[in-house]
Order: C-alpha cells, then sequence, then structure tokens
C-alpha cells in the first residue's frame, strides 16, 4: 500500500474487497421471466458499449488468395464499423455449399504484430508467417485452427481487432493511450471491438455460401471473452466455444489479478457494467443458445474455483430457460493454452449443437 493508505502495489484501491462486495447486480439472473431478462440484459448491454452500432456494408475488398488442400483463403478489407476498415482471412472449403461457419476470435496474447494470422495461417510469401507458426505451436497445439476447421468443411471468418495484425497499435504499453484516447472521443476500445465482432458475424451470416442457420463463434483466452459477448449480442451467432477467459468481477479485480494491471484490461472493460451485472450473467445473455466453456485447473489468469462458481451462475440461467443441457462447462489438465484436444472436442461439439433439430439432451 503506498504512503498515504489508499492503494495496493498494482493500483488498485485499498477497499477493494469492501466495493467488490457492495455490487448487487441488479440486472444479474435470479429467477422469473429469462426472455425479459434477456430482453432488459441485452439493452442495458448495448448502451455501455459506447459505439455506434449502426449496421455498416461490409463491402469486401479482396486483397490477395491462396488455394489450399481443400479449401481456399482470401485477404480481405471489411468495413465493420464507422470510419474504418479491417483487415481479415477468410476460409471456404472446395465445394458448392452451403457450409456451417465458425466466427474467430483471436486472443490477446500481449502480441500485436498478430491478429487474425493467430487463427489463420497468413498466404505464402507474408513477412509475418514464421511468427504465426510460433504462436500455433506456443498456443494452440501447432495448429491453425481456421485451416483445421476449413478442412473439414466449415466457412471461416478471422478479422483483426482494433490494435492487433494490420491494426496493430505500437505494444503493449501504447494500449493505456489508446483506450484512454477512445473515451476521450466517447467510444470505448472494449465496445469497438464487441461492435465489430457482431459486424462481423453479420457479414459471415450473409454469405450465401454459407447456411445461415449454423453459425457459430469461437475464440480462446481474449478470443473467449469475444467469443461468449458476440453470442449475448448478435442472433447471427447460434452456437459459441470459448476457453480460458471467464471470471467474476470479485474474482479478477485482486492484486496480481491481469485485470488488475490496466493495459489489456480496457480491450474487455466497458464502463459501468459491474454496477448492472457480473461477467457470468453477461455470458449468459446468449442463453438459451448452445454454449460450451473450456478452462484449464493450472491457468494462473483464471483460478479454477473463480471459474466454478462462474459457471454456476450460468448454468442457473440455462436452467431458468429450462434447457440445462444446452450449456456445457469443462475443466481440463493443463493451463491458458487451446489444446488439439480441446480443439477436437469443440468441433464436435459444435457441430453436434448446430445440427437441425438437435436436442440439447445429447450435448451435456
Amino acid at each position: 500500500m503506498n504512503a498515504a493508505g489508499a492503494l495496493t502495489p498494482d493500483q488498485l484501491p485499498a477497499w477493494y474487497r469492501e466495493a467488490a462486495a457492495a455490487l448487487a447486480f441488479p440486472l444479474g439472473w435470479r429467477d422469473g421471466d429469462p426472455t425479459d431478462w434477456r430482453r432488459v440484459g441485452r439493452q442495458a448491454l448495448a448502451a455501455l458499449l459506447l459505439e455506434d452500432a449502426t449496421p455498416q456494408e461490409a463491402s469486401p475488398e479482396v486483397i490477395a488468395f491462396e488455394e489450399r488442400d481443400g479449401y481456399r483463403v482470401e485477404h480481405l478489407q471489411l468495413t465493420l464499423g464507422r470510419f474504418r476498415q479491417t483487415g481479415a482471412l477468410l476460409a471456404v472449403p472446395s465445394g458448392p455449399g452451403p457450409f456451417p461457419a465458425a466466427l474467430l476470435l483471436h486472443d490477446h496474447g500481449a502480441f500485436f504484430d498478430l491478429g487474425k494470422e493467430k487463427l489463420i495461417r497468413p498466404l505464402a510469401g507474408h513477412p509475418k508467417r514464421s511468427l504465426a507458426d510460433d504462436w500455433s505451436q506456443r498456443n494452440y497445439g501447432g495448429v491453425f485452427v481456421g485451416d483445421e476447421l476449413a478442412q473439414r468443411g466449415w466457412v471461416v471468418l478471422a478479422t483483426d481487432a482494433l490494435g492487433w495484425g494490420d491494426r496493430a497499435c505500437g505494444g503493449y504499453e501504447a494500449q493505456q493511450a489508446l483506450a484512454s484516447n477512445l473515451l476521450g472521443l466517447g467510444s470505448s476500445w472494449a465496445g469497438l471491438i464487441a461492435v465489430e465482432d457482431v459486424a462481423a458475424a453479420g457479414y459471415l451470416a450473409s454469405r450465401a455460401d454459407v447456411d445461415r442457420r449454423q453459425v457459430a463463434s469461437m475464440g480462446h483466452s481474449m478470443g473467449g471473452f469475444r467469443s461468449w459477448q458476440v453470442s449475448a449480442l448478435s442472433e447471427h451467432i447460434r452456437a459459441c466455444l470459448a476457453t480460458c477467459c471467464l471470471g467474476t468481477v470479485a474474482g479478477l479485480l485482486v492484486p496480481g489479478g491481469n485485470r488488475a494491471r490496466g493495459q489489456s484490461a480496457f480491450t474487455m472493460t466497458h464502463p459501468g457494467l459491474a454496477r448492472l451485472m457480473d461477467f457470468p450473467d453477461m455470458a449468459a445473455l446468449g442463453a438459451p443458445k448452445p454454449l460450451m466453456m473450456i478452462h484449464g485447473v493450472d491457468d494462473s489468469l483464471y483460478p479454477v474455483a473463480m471459474v466454478g462458481e462462474a459457471y454456476r451462475k450460468i448454468a442457473a440461467v440455462y436452467r431458468g430457460w429450462g434447457d440445462p443441457g444446452a450449456f456445457r462447462g469443462e475443466v481440463r489438465p493443463g493451463g491458458h493454452v487451446f489444446t488439439r484436444e480441446d480443439q477436437t472436442s469443440a468441433e464436435t461439439w459444435l457441430r453436434r449443437a448446430l445440427a437441425p433439430g438437435e436436442s440439447s439432451a445429447v450435448l451435456s
């Protein structure tokens, strides 16, 4: 604590426990009509995004493309929000379609040179291809998740969030300035990312080669947060897979916690959210659509006891919908990675979840 006795060494207010305990989460799930609860919660969340969500014409522009074994990868420019474009990689299986589709949301990783390239391998000759290969080895079991899904018959879209890939922000320390400047412009970094992810989901679902009844979101770490967030906000997403990114306000805002460091926290912090709902309540706004979450027992960023508490809160919402089998929360050995085993389990589960007429009882 500093000399004035007001702050912990990592700049939390000394009264952080009392402040967290005083949060009543008036829009959190209790009981009653889940349809009304979801409607009110979504409206409140949308108001906190601080970003114009007026739909834009995506106006896709193909920059380059490459034929691969059984699928094609395109490097695109997409318009996903006011005044701005983003880079994207799109993988489309060979054949007539329509195909199931996955919106892949990249991680944070404190590494900004790559965004979409963390999930779909860059085109041949791309200067960051070796960086992408290394990232895949360290975080995804040596697999490019998007390429693997495309080979299995999925259309896959991955975009650059503001601050990554083609839109890199200048490194870890630059995040704080970017977040502050966006707040100064009446927006927020977290809200801008959320609005663009919703727009990306809309573009993906609109494609002629996509079966709009079978569109899923998938992401790891910050991408996991983005995955369940876009599921909560977008009706285009019909099922969601998220790994290694779920907690509670009280469990995350603690000394040594990643959320207490600033910087990357701004990508997942909506001003005022904690006065209305906890993170599990926000994640459950996507109910009753199928939701699968995976966490590792050795993940120091998301302690397993906190994750279990968050799972219980989400499960209560699905029980309120009368569809408890549509939520699956797993804890497996290992840490903060999206393993090959996770990927296989996720793809199998999502395919079943999206199958027409599938009973949620099969998913649990």
